[in-house]
């Protein structure tokens, strides 16, 4: 309770001071400080689509993926003003992906193995006291790992033994406890993943069922797995396969259903009608219309995620892309948090504070930006030089991590 005054005290204050610009959001140079994370040795942390931080937990620990000084890209831990490198294991690269109240970290790493065209193979890895874990595989060549929580349990998808009908290794979700990996099943079809685990360990994620599709596509569904079994978490009414992305610790799941089938493409983007929902105790609550897919949910059950309306397009270096409007939606109410050109979340605290990027109708480039509590848009400053940046993630004292240009970030209120 004291945390959630705190917090909002902050904010209170923070409006009391705002300053308009032109775009309508409001220019953050004067109160938020910006601070460079450095890199491995390399030129740079990342680039737009990949790479840089990806997770910050309480504690001010930054991970994610950054550049050697021989080019190559390592998983890195943030701290303390300095950027260690996680390693590999044994191959050329890795990644770090989410870290823990206790300083555990996991991500995916390449190992010495080759796989059927000469590349690396990578695993699941789990860092903690300094030193890389291989997780593992169910007899099959790779494997990755997603999420971690406070019991240091660990979620991702593993390659099995099977092959499906092209030749290529079936991954089956794991849960990795005690040392051990263990194999989720699936909901009757061949395959399934893991996507997130709450601090219960509920694990949440897709996997294929029974059916397919005309063609012969196989078709998926969501599920919660607890105790042991899994459950099917079905599909909104018309839909014809549906994925859950996150589960909080009230069990509360964050998914959407979907009424055409793709292949690992962007949400929004060969899907041509989804719709988001809310999973909580065998009852699914829908969250806006059609094309509404979400990112995450914090533990309050606010789901954030993108409006992709089909009417408006963008050219990007795929081709034809949907420009998505970015949206919050609580206790059954929908907002829309920016209009113009296009906006992304990315990441929720407690305090329902909403980051991602945006573009602003100045048209000055991909913006990193924060939404406050009551839906005021505020833009993040830029390292000097840098055209676009982003931002990932957010944690409960509000510092925030992204991308400024090709350099790792960290943003922090100025007190004072």
């Amino acid at each position: 309770m004291r945390r959630w005054a705190l917090l909002l005290t902050g904010l209170l204050a923070l409006a009391s001071v705002a300053v308009a610009s032109p775009s309508g959001a409001t220019e953050a140079e004067p109160h938020w400080a910006i601070t460079h994370l450095g890199t491995l040795g390399g030129k740079e942390s990342g680039d737009y689509l990949s790479g840089g931080p990806a997770a910050i937990n309480e504690y001010s620990a930054i991970v994610g993926q950054s550049l050697t000084i021989k080019g190559r890209r390592h998983a890195f831990l943030w701290q303390t003003g300095k950027m260690r490198d996680l390693g590999t294991l044994g191959g050329p690269e890795s990644e770090a992906v989410a870290i823990n109240a206790h300083g555990q970290i996991v991500g995916s790493a390449d190992t010495r193995l080759k796989g059927k065209f000469g590349s690396p193979v990578a695993h699941a890895f789990l860092w903690e006291n300094g030193r890389i874990h291989d997780l593992g595989t169910f007899a099959g060549p790779s494997s990755a790992a997603v999420a971690i929580n406070e019991r240091g349990e660990v979620v991702g998808s593993a390659d099995t033994k099977a092959r499906d009908e092209e030749g290529y290794p079936i991954m089956h979700a794991f849960l990795w406890k005690s040392g051990k990996m263990r194999d989720l099943g699936t909901l009757g079809g061949p395959s399934s993943a893991a996507t997130d685990i709450n601090a219960n360990g509920q694990v949440v994620g897709w996997s294929s069922i029974k059916r397919r599709y005309g063609n012969g596509q196989q078709r998926a569904h969501a599920f919660l797995w607890e105790r042991g079994k899994l459950r099917d978490l079905g599909v909104l009414p018309g839909g014809k396969e549906s994925t859950a992305v996150a589960i909080n610790d009230q069990g509360q799941i964050a998914a959407y259903s979907y009424y055409t089938s793709f292949e690992g493409s962007t949400p929004g983007h060969n899907v041509d009608h989804g719709t988001a929902f809310l999973w909580q105790k065998g009852r699914k609550a829908t969250i806006g219309a059609e094309d509404t897919f979400p990112r995450t949910l914090n533990a309050h059950g606010q789901v954030i995620g993108e409006i992709y309306d089909g009417g408006k397009q963008w050219m990007d270096d795929a081709g034809t892309g949907l420009i998505p409007q970015a949206f919050t939606w609580w206790s059954g109410r929908q907002r829309i948090l920016a209009q113009g050109e296009g906006a992304w979340t990315q990441g929720v605290n407690g305090a329902g504070q909403i980051v991602g990027l945006v573009f602003p109708p100045s048209g000055e480039g991909l913006r990193a930006c924060i939404w406050e509590r009551d839906g005021r848009l505020v833009l993040l400053p830029a390292l000097r030089g840098a055209h676009d940046s982003k931002a990932v993630a957010i944690n409960e004292h509000t510092e925030i991590v992204g991308m400024s240009g090709d350099q790792a970030v960290l943003w922090t209120l100025k007190r004072g």
